[in-house]
C-alpha cells in the first residue's frame, strides 16, 4: 500500500512567476508531453512503429482578478506586463509553504522549474459572480525537476 503522507494536497501546488506566487490563485496546471514520429515500413506487418522525439510544455493557473498585489505577489498588471513584453520569464510548479504563499529552495519537496512565455489571457466576470482571470504559460527550452 502506498504511503500516504506523500501524497500532495492540491491546494498547496502553485505556478510561481520570478519566484512570486500569482496572487489568489484558485488552481494550476502542469502538462508536459512528448512528439513522436512514425517508423512504420513494410517490415512493420500491420502495426504502427513510432519513436520518441522532442518534449514540450505548458502551464497555466486560474486567479481572482486582482491589480494591486499582495506583499511579494503577482498581479494581473504585473503577469499583463510580461505577457505585453514579450519576454520570457521563470516559472516554478512547487508546494507553497506558510500562509503567505512562497515556495523554499533547498527543502525536501522536489518542484518543475522552467523558462516560458504568456500566451494567453482569458479575463471572466460573470454577473453575480467573482471576477476572475486564466493566464496560459508555453515552455520554451528543458523544463527540470529540482
Amino acid at each position: 500500500m502506498a504511503h500516504s503522507d506523500y501524497i500532495q494536497y492540491g491546494g498547496d501546488l502553485m505556478v510561481f512567476v520570478n519566484d512570486q506566487p500569482i496572487a489568489f490563485s484558485t488552481s494550476a496546471k502542469l502538462s508536459v508531453s512528448v512528439n513522436t514520429r512514425e517508423l512504420t515500413s513494410k517490415d512493420s506487418a500491420n502495426w504502427t512503429e513510432k519513436k520518441t522525439g522532442r518534449y514540450t510544455w505548458n502551464a497555466s493557473t486560474d486567479a481572482l482578478y486582482n491589480m494591486s498585489t499582495t506583499g511579494t505577489t503577482q498581479s494581473v498588471n504585473d503577469l499583463y506586463a510580461i505577457f505585453t513584453g514579450g519576454t520570457s520569464t521563470t516559472i516554478k510548479f512547487a508546494s507553497k509553504s506558510g500562509t503567505s504563499p512562497s515556495w523554499t529552495a533547498g527543502t525536501s519537496v522536489k518542484y518543475f522549474s522552467g523558462t516560458a512565455y504568456i500566451t494567453a489571457f482569458d479575463f471572466n466576470a460573470s454577473d453575480g459572480e467573482t471576477a476572475s482571470y486564466s493566464v496560459t504559460f508555453d515552455g520554451t527550452g528543458e523544463l527540470t525537476l529540482v
